[in-house]
């Protein structure tokens, strides 16, 4: 984790471009892990290779290991699903368990999106 600073500047041109600070560098402090500020906002449908287009509506209850973190989004067409950012997962497990009901269906699975996360898009299914 590192930390994050921030310093607002602003500029004019004129003949020359003229830049200057409108605050001091502003310490705020450690950045969170990028798994729980997501910027993808789509993802190809392994299934039918269509794009699904989605907006984070909220995340669920973030691992306490900061590990993973999930979200309900919203999708262009209402479709329930959760996005899922992850440092581990088993896709081919995963798919077997999908295979006989006992996890939702994968719709995409991008190994490498953020860093070292995972984004995971699955069906979403009422419960814990």
């Amino acid at each position: 984790m590192g930390s994050c600073q921030l310093n607002v500047l602003g500029a004019v041109f004129t003949d020359n471009y003229v830049v200057q600070p409108l605050t001091p560098l502003l310490w705020l402090g450690h950045v969170h892990t990028p798994q729980f500020f997501p910027y993808i906002t789509s993802f190809t449908d392994r299934s039918t290779t269509d794009e699904v287009r989605f907006s984070y509506e909220r995340c669920t209850d973030p691992d306490p290991n900061g590990n993973e973190a999930a979200f309900i989004p919203n999708t262009e067409d209402n479709q329930k699903i959760v996005i899922k950012f992850t440092e581990a997962f088993n896709k081919t497990a995963h798919c077997l368990l999908a295979a006989r009901n006992l996890a939702p269906p994968l719709l995409s699975c991008d190994p490498s999106v953020s860093g070292d996360f995972a984004m995971v898009a699955m069906n979403y299914v009422d419960g814990k």
